[in-house]
């Protein structure tokens, strides 16, 4: 006997490979867009410890701004500062400590645009101006 067409468990197993091929092919998609976030977020955190790295190596910066804005790496560096394609906007703010004249706050907050939506990552330390 001679069948033509195919069988109902043969249709099945087909659709359930279809599904697992088109599964697979969304996990990569949304993967690919979590990896280039988590490289965003990693770059604008490393741009604000580079920030405040450079203020701690140089705590003669802090009584130059004393209780303003520093510029990104105290250099005339074009704001914002872009790295792989993503431009970051870091604004770092130096404040004295209430009752302690020796400290200063400094606050790094580095800014972006992703997907249309504004995202930022802000770091905060307190710096001795005395060494």
């Amino acid at each position: 006997m001679h069948e033509n067409g195919f069988f109902l468990v043969e249709v099945m197993v087909l659709s359930a490979i279809a599904f697992a091929i088109a599964a697979l092919f969304s996990l990569y998609t949304i993967s690919g867009k979590v990896m280039e976030h988590t490289t965003i977020q990693i770059t604008a955190g490393f741009l604000a410890q580079k920030q405040l790295a450079y203020i701690k190596g140089d705590t003669a910066v802090l009584q130059t701004y004393q209780n303003g804005i520093i510029p990104w790496q105290d250099t005339d560096d074009p704001v914002p500062v872009k790295k792989n394609g993503v431009s970051y906007v870091v604004n770092t703010t130096v404040a004295a400590v209430p009752n302690n004249e020796a400290l200063k706050k400094v606050v790094v907050v580095v800014s972006w645009e992703e997907n249309h939506i504004n995202k930022q990552v802000s770091m905060a330390t307190l710096v001795s101006c005395h060494g």
